[in-house]
């Protein structure tokens, strides 16, 4: 199975937020690793996704430099097999 990471600010309420809740469900149901870095910090979704089998890593926000070697020191350490 596949180690898939995505990327994205949180998990607040929203049309990308609510589609990537789904999408990483989807492919936790069907067996694959996924994991969520929010380099922003909680959002109000995060408990629905984890209930699914999905991971969240979480930022803690600041600057995009900040951001930026948080986000690089998660794809080192996850290593996913794809990044999206």
């Amino acid at each position: 199975m596949l180690r898939l990471g995505y990327l994205i600010g949180s998990l607040s309420t929203g049309g990308s937020e609510r589609q990537l809740c789904e999408l990483t469900a989807g492919m936790s149901h069907r067996g694959h690793t996924v994991t969520i870095s929010a380099f922003d910090g909680p959002g109000i979704l995060d408990d629905w996704v984890t209930a699914r089998g999905v991971q969240i890593q979480h930022g803690t926000g600041g600057s995009r430099i900040a951001k930026i070697r948080w986000i690089r020191e998660w794809i080192h350490e996850y290593q996913p097999h794809i990044l999206h």
